[in-house]
């Protein structure tokens, strides 16, 4: 039901990035993982314990138009002006087609939903999915690029709600994904927290973490908030792997912060921060420190981790 002809309008632009990004990696000293309550996991429950993420791609269709509930969505195209380098490390401004999308009722624009763009445009797509497995279909609304993506679930039936946006929290690529981890009935939308792309002058961006974020439906407020510390045990699984990781010289930035972020993600913060401590070695620490903190002091997803405490 996707269009295939995704792929293909996506493949030279990874080609493309897998040229530029895939330089060498420095020789690094390696470190040695201390038995620590900081750095070693407790049992973790094996993969199979675990539900499988479901992936949505199938469910989204080859349409530029949808009814459902007495609501319309569109997609529409408008042009954009940008800055593209010009291939000479010039920046160019040119004009480019981008797709949004509208929900109408009665032939009233009830909302527009705007995702990312860049110098090849974007793609939109709709699918219907019983994310509350109530009886009626929320709409899912994706717009995506390279590597991103923002992405809605709204509610139609019995009123129009936006239940979630990934733009607030800083998640998501190409995909959608869910999973039933609390066997309650009601689905947990999983993505990609994606806010560590801003460090690739530290990391080529092969090697950045993209730490899976859950986010569970909350009836009272009627939208998706980031769960996490809910599901401990998921969120935290592989960690034993992640320890085992850090003897590789290998990756050497990208294998801390990755287990530091699942520390933090799941709410365990000060753990985090104690195993970085603990297992981080090369001379630039407290100057690697001050830039994660940084990153991590823009990034919405840990603004709200952190109010919410």
């Amino acid at each position: 039901m996707i269009r295939n002809r995704i792929s293909l309008m996506l493949l030279p632009i990874a080609l493309a990035l897998a040229v530029g990004c895939n330089r060498a990696a420095g020789s690094q000293p390696t470190a040695k993982v201390e038995s620590d309550s900081t750095s070693q996991s407790k049992s973790q429950p094996t993969p199979a314990q675990f539900p499988e993420r479901k992936q949505l791609i199938d469910e989204f269709f080859e349409a530029d138009r949808l009814s459902r509930y007495g609501y319309e969505v569109r997609k529409l195209t408008k042009k954009v002006e940008i800055e593209d380098p010009d291939g000479q490390g010039h920046m160019k401004s040119k004009l480019i087609d981008v797709s949004y999308s509208v929900i109408k009722r009665h032939g009233k624009v009830m909302a527009e939903f705007e995702g990312p763009y860049f110098g090849m445009g974007n793609f939109t797509r709709f699918a219907f999915f019983d994310f509350l497995r109530n009886g009626s279909e929320q709409l899912i609304i994706s717009t995506i690029v390279f590597r991103g993506g923002r992405h809605w679930v709204i509610s139609l039936q019995p009123e129009f709600r936006v239940l979630f946006d990934s733009a607030d929290f800083q998640v998501g690529r190409e995909d959608v994904y869910v999973i039933d981890l609390d066997n309650d009935g009601v689905y947990e939308i999983s993505l990609e927290a994606t806010a560590f792309y801003g460090m690739q002058e530290k990391m080529y961006i092969g090697e950045i973490p993209l730490p899976e974020i859950i986010f569970k439906y909350d009836p009272k407020q009627q939208k998706y908030l980031p769960a996490n510390a809910l599901f401990l045990d998921y969120s935290m699984r592989g960690l034993d792997d992640e320890l085992r990781r850090l003897s590789n010289e290998r990756n050497y930035l990208s294998n801390r912060l990755r287990i530091l972020l699942l520390y933090i993600y799941a709410g365990k913060e000060k753990e985090g921060w104690a195993f970085f401590d603990d297992t981080y070695r090369l001379a630039d620490k407290e100057e690697m420190k001050s830039r994660i903190q940084s990153v991590l002091n823009d990034d919405p997803l840990y603004k709200y981790l952190r109010e919410s405490k």
